[in-house]
């Protein structure tokens, strides 16, 4: 089920490019690895990231699958001095508005595939509000949210 992981991560991202006020907003894209040197970074990048899966059976009929997909937000502070309080707001609001509430599938379950036989269902959502020691050493401000979701399919 490798390719289930792959396919739920192309979903996460297509759902949260989706839910952006403006294209310019932030560059999302599925990767493995998150940005390695802070000094290349441009603009605000959002990394959706596979990190598990397992299956267990739900019934005698059914399977239960679970997806561990992290997603890192991180933006560069170009300007000189510290960082300011209003900057980070705006990109800890952004990651709960455009990253964990958007894909919070608690009470209505994100549906796809070619006739919307997929449901996905968010089990868990786990927000680091952000990293200090790269917000203090880079300017760097990065926030990771863990997500653990949910789907029962025929087995």
């Amino acid at each position: 089920m490798a390719a289930e992981i792959i396919n739920i991560c192309e979903e996460i991202r297509e759902w949260i490019e989706s839910g952006l006020d403006a294209p310019g907003d932030a560059t999302v894209s599925r990767e493995y690895i998150g940005p390695v040197n802070v000094d290349s970074i441009t603009g605000r990048k959002v990394f959706v990231m596979p990190l598990s899966y397992l299956n267990n059976p739900a019934d005698r009929a059914e399977d239960e699958w679970v997806y561990g997909v992290q997603v890192t937000v991180v933006e560069k502070f170009n300007s000189p001095g510290d960082p300011t309080k209003e900057w980070i707001d705006a990109r800890v609001l952004f990651v709960q508005q455009k990253v964990s509430d958007r894909c919070d599938f608690v009470r209505q379950m994100l549906t796809f595939g070619d006739s919307n036989e997929r449901r996905l269902l968010t089990y868990a959502n786990d927000v680091d509000v952000y990293d200090e020691a790269q917000l203090v050493q880079n300017k760097l401000f990065k926030s990771d949210v863990t997500f653990e979701f949910r789907e029962t399919m025929g087995a």
